[in-house]
């Protein structure tokens, strides 16, 4: 019987292989189904990878006047110790009025959020776009109450081309008392933070960031203030509940 049998049936026939062939055409087949259901497998794979990559993204930023990041990754230090303030004034209303600030101002949008500061350094982590700037007590998760305060969550930005140290501080209006502030990974607590654009916690398209923690022991009046070579700005802000 020859390996090819022409049938006529109909108006185009039908051409069914036979004898050998027909195995060899079918582990041919079956070798094809194969790969291509690999394929699929991985191309789901890398799907599912960068859509996770893209869930997880914290900030999306934009700026006025400079080019942002457009992908930043979530902060991982947790949140610290939650307590119960036994002191009164950790649990006073948000001050209507401060102190004025000198040089900084709301002239960065950061992720969708206002930046506020002036070149070279930003900071996120205000509660809308009150006046003045305003930190609500136990809003969220990560404003837990510590023994040096309440924890306030912020992020520090520098853009790109900028490499001289940079120091942020923070004080209390009222008396002048310096704040804590922390860095991620927890460096231990300090007066200040030395920020050096070289080496950065993270440094998305050219953008320098550190994510921090400050900590304010009471409601009332503060300032957050950055002092880099030739220049420096002081922001003035509300904190309460």
């Amino acid at each position: 019987m020859s390996d090819l049998a022409h049938v006529r049936g109909g108006a185009w026939g039908d051409w069914r292989p036979t004898g050998r062939r027909v195995q060899g055409h079918a582990r041919q087949l079956l070798r094809v189904l194969a790969a291509a259901v690999t394929l699929m497998g991985l191309l789901a794979l890398l799907v599912g990878g960068i859509m996770g990559q893209q869930r997880t993204s914290q900030w999306h930023a934009a700026s006025i006047g400079a080019t942002a990041p457009s992908l930043t990754p979530v902060g991982r230090s947790p949140a610290p110790a939650e307590l119960t303030p036994s002191d009164p004034a950790a649990l006073a209303a948000l001050p209507r009025q401060c102190a004025d600030g000198v040089g900084a101002s709301a002239s960065l949008v950061y992720y969708g959020s206002p930046a506020l500061g002036a070149y070279p350094v930003w900071v996120t982590g205000f509660d809308g776009d009150a006046a003045p700037p305003a930190v609500h007590f136990g809003l969220q998760f990560y404003r837990a109450y510590t023994p040096a305060g309440w924890a306030w969550r912020i992020l520090l930005v520098v853009p790109p081309g900028y490499a001289q140290a940079i120091t942020v501080r923070g004080s209390r209006q009222s008396d002048g008392a310096s704040l804590t502030l922390e860095t991620d990974p927890p460096a231990g607590a300090a007066a200040a933070l030395s920020l050096d654009p070289r080496q950065p916690h993270w440094r998305i398209e050219g953008w320098s960031e550190w994510p921090a923690w400050v900590f304010l022991p009471t409601a009332g009046c503060y300032y957050l203030e950055a002092h880099w070579p030739g220049g420096a700005w002081r922001l003035s802000f509300a904190a309460g509940v």
